[in-house]
């Protein structure tokens, strides 16, 4: 009742959105208790009045209060959590692996994408997390600043492109009769299909296969160590196929995990048909999603080459045509006795982009002669590390860097930040790798050089520069030397 004898209308509460367990300015102690039991039940005892049935009916009054209050962007309309540690509020747990539920991640490149719970579970691990560490470029950041993105982005991409383009071919046609099973496993084999790249990519496979070929050792490829990862990932984490796929599902766990690593590595066309999988030859198109032997169209290099020139060169539509309309227009032929994915006669020409633009991303961005010039500095840096820089392995036990591919434990703990152990190790057996590392932050590069020989003629000197792997010499000076070797 005011002075003036008039009722005064109640008070409305004020919502809290953040924090919870704080009162607002207008509320009097009484609605803050109310607000305590509110979001922490299991302190109704302790935060009560003592008239405790009135209590109750001003808190039954409250929560219908704001049941009916409608939410804001802000606020979060998921049950209320107890955060306070003690008592039944902390939870136990669980010592094996927590099955894992559908999550969405918002990603720069596809927006929205959906993760079914099997690729969750697996994200949700020492061994994937480590991508986070590993640049997708290597040292091409050293020319583009903006190519710092990580393996770990696109992987997920990757996994969202391989589910759009399978979940097109099984609505379109049924009659390939492609199963969840299916569907789940080339999203699976998407999201790990760079799990065995060590640090800064592709540099680290050229140190390690230097180091093997010069023991007599066989050459290493990382989708060989993606294998040996994947298992490893599962086997570590308590990770059990069952618990994801579906019941009717034909195939056996064993089967499943072949199928995906077998996705992973790709089937060329003509190579003999696999009996491991538990699936018929009329699925050969399926390797055609993630690593495609036939003709390089796969989802792994629409995401990278997309996303490659994005973070490059900023551009909104890098590859000059919609992704999702292009695997909306896939569809499965028999060709030659074999099934393939095959696209529309509309998208030849975006196709056709496809390929100008990898041919393009390797001549300017991926083979840039500085980037190579920084890399094969690095590559120089692990080789004069090699027998310093040890990771803890099986056993605890210490493994070189180069030995760690045959070490999922050692190799799941390898990343980028290796250079920035070199540079900040006190280890008088690293002053030659910190010495060559200063040389590349002061941007003394090496340069390309070729050695003094006697070429008669312009062609012989054009030819060296065709056949060479590497492109010692330039164009122009090739051009400009009339018959002889330019100075």
């Amino acid at each position: 009742m005011s002075a003036n004898g008039m009722s005064t209308p109640p008070t409305k509460r004020r919502r809290c959105s953040f924090p919870d367990s704080l009162p607002c300015d207008d509320e009097t102690p009484e609605k803050t208790a109310r607000c305590c039991i509110s979001f922490v039940p299991s302190c109704q005892s302790s935060c009560s009045n003592k008239n405790g049935s009135d209590t109750e009916t001003e808190q039954a009054d409250v929560d219908a209060e704001d049941a009916a209050m409608p939410l804001s962007q802000t606020d979060n309309s998921t049950p209320a959590r107890a955060y306070r540690l003690g008592g039944s509020a902390l939870a136990s747990v669980s010592r094996g692996h927590q099955q894992r539920h559908q999550r969405t991640v918002c990603d720069r490149i596809h927006g929205q994408v959906m993760l079914d719970p099997l690729l969750v579970a697996v994200v949700d691990t020492p061994e994937f997390q480590r991508l986070r560490k590993l640049k997708q470029l290597g040292g091409t950041d050293h020319v583009f600043p903006g190519g710092t993105h990580s393996r770990f982005e696109h992987s997920l991409g990757v996994a969202h492109l391989a589910g759009l383009m399978v979940e097109s071919l099984q609505r379109k046609q049924p009659e390939l009769a492609i199963s969840n099973s299916d569907v789940l496993c080339v999203k699976l084999a998407g999201l790990v299909h760079d799990l065995g790249h060590g640090p800064f990519s592709h540099m680290f496979e050229t140190f390690v296969n230097r180091i093997r070929l010069a023991s007599g050792k066989s050459k290493w490829h990382h989708e060989a160590c993606s294998r040996s990862l994947l298992m490893h990932l599962l086997s570590e984490n308590q990770i059990s196929l069952d618990d994801y796929f579906p019941c009717d599902s034909a195939e056996s766990p064993s089967q499943q995990l072949e199928f995906v690593m077998m996705l992973i590595e790709g089937l060329a066309p003509g190579a003999p048909w696999p009996d491991s999988i538990g699936r018929p030859p009329a699925k050969r198109f399926l390797f055609d999603i993630v690593a495609n032997k036939r003709n390089g169209i796969d989802v792994d290099k629409l995401d990278y080459f997309h996303r490659d020139i994005a973070s490059v060169f900023g551009s909104a539509s890098p590859l000059g045509c919609d992704i999702p309309r292009l695997l909306e227009s896939v569809r499965v032929l028999s060709v030659e006795g074999e099934t393939q994915v095959c696209f529309e006669e509309k998208m030849a020409l975006n196709l056709g982009d496809i390929y100008r633009t990898r041919s393009w991303m390797h001549k300017f961005v991926y083979l840039h002669h500085t980037a190579k010039a920084v890399e094969t500095m690095m590559c120089d840096v692990l080789v004069l590390s090699k027998d310093v820089v040890e990771v803890r392995g099986m056993d605890n036990k210490p493994v070189k860097l180069a030995d760690a591919v045959e070490d999922p434990v050692a190799f799941s703990k390898l990343g980028d930040w290796i250079l920035d152990f070199i540079w900040a190790s006190c280890d008088a057996r690293l002053a030659e790798a910190q010495q060559l590392l200063a040389r590349i932050y002061r941007r003394e590069l090496y340069r390309q050089v070729v050695p003094c020989c006697n070429l008669p003629s312009r062609r012989d000197l054009s030819d060296l520069c065709i056949d060479s792997k590497r492109d010692f010499v330039l164009r122009c000076s090739v051009e400009r030397s009339n018959g002889s070797v330019a100075a």
